[in-house]
């Protein structure tokens, strides 16, 4: 039963950043985004990927790590050859100390 629910969690959640009260809300949130966005063209040699509290974010060199949204780590998904929903399955393990 637990793997149901937990599918069901999966397939019918939305996270915070896909959540809007009505169209104008992300037609707002769209626009506000746009504005403060950044255009960061890199060789791949300086994206670093890095853990930060069980999330994947892109370090850039002599930059800040970025988090990704959906379609962002879709692609990167995408790029490195490998099924974007198989990867949102797993955790990172966790020491025990």
């Amino acid at each position: 039963m637990k793997r149901a629910s937990f599918a069901a969690k999966l397939l019918y959640s939305r996270q915070e950043d896909t959540q809007f009260n009505s169209f104008d809300a992300l037609y707002t949130h769209c626009l506000d985004k746009q504005r403060v966005s950044e255009v960061n063209w890199r060789l791949p040699i300086e994206v670093i990927p890095v853990c930060y509290q069980d999330k994947l974010q892109l370090k850039l060199t002599g930059s800040r790590a970025y988090e990704l949204c959906d379609w962002s780590f879709g692609q990167v998904c995408q790029l490195a050859g490998l099924k974007k929903e198989s990867l949102t399955l797993h955790r990172a393990p966790r020491s025990r100390a």
